[in-house]
């Protein structure tokens, strides 16, 4: 396991890489090119362009998949408090080049959400771009590309930013995001 870690607004940001094999990394790519995607995921309230994406069922998802099962073993070793979180939900998103993405937070500042984000595709150029960027104030402080087999976790509270491919690159960028909120919380 190769393990960074940023700090934004004194939040800690993990970003993991080489804990899958190379036949797991295939193996949900697959899956995930598989899927039947609907245009209707906004970053934003006001958002006029929708990205494709499809749910799954959180705790189905968190219980049978090795995603899940990996997703949560995340969750325990870099979050304090784990066994006071849930999963909520549990989805993949699917940009191309030319899609509309806009900085956000995935809850309200201060909640307490974790969000844990997984890069799916098999293969990735640099010059395809689609960083994920990381705000503050405001500001970008530091993206993140999407190398495949790479997880992310951080405070949904942090904003970002999926980015999205570039024009050279001819497949869809893929993240499944699985997001944590605390067990007595009412959504």
């Amino acid at each position: 396991m190769k393990l960074r870690q940023e700090i934004i607004d004194r939040k800690n940001v993990y970003i993991i890489d080489d804990i899958l094999t190379e036949n797991e990394v295939n193996s949900f790519h697959k899956f995930a090119s598989s899927l039947s995607y609907a245009r209707t995921e906004k970053s934003i309230q006001v958002d006029q362009f929708p990205k494709y994406v499809v749910n799954f069922e959180p705790e189905k998802f968190e219980n049978t998949t090795f995603l899940g099962k990996k997703s949560k073993e995340l969750l325990e070793k870099f979050v304090e408090d784990s066994q006071d979180y849930k999963v909520f939900r549990a989805y993949i998103n699917l940009s191309l080049y030319g899609d509309v993405e806009f900085p956000h937070r995935d809850c309200p500042d201060g909640r307490g959400d974790i969000t844990i984000l997984y890069y799916i595709n098999e293969y990735w150029e640099k010059n395809y771009e689609g960083e994920t960027i990381f705000y503050s104030e405001g500001d970008s402080k530091f993206c993140v590309l999407p190398k495949p087999g790479r997880f992310i976790v951080f405070n949904g509270d942090v904003e970002h930013k999926g980015g999205l491919p570039s024009r050279i690159c001819k497949v869809p960028r893929y993240t499944l995001a699985i997001k944590y909120c605390y067990k007595n919380l009412e959504l």
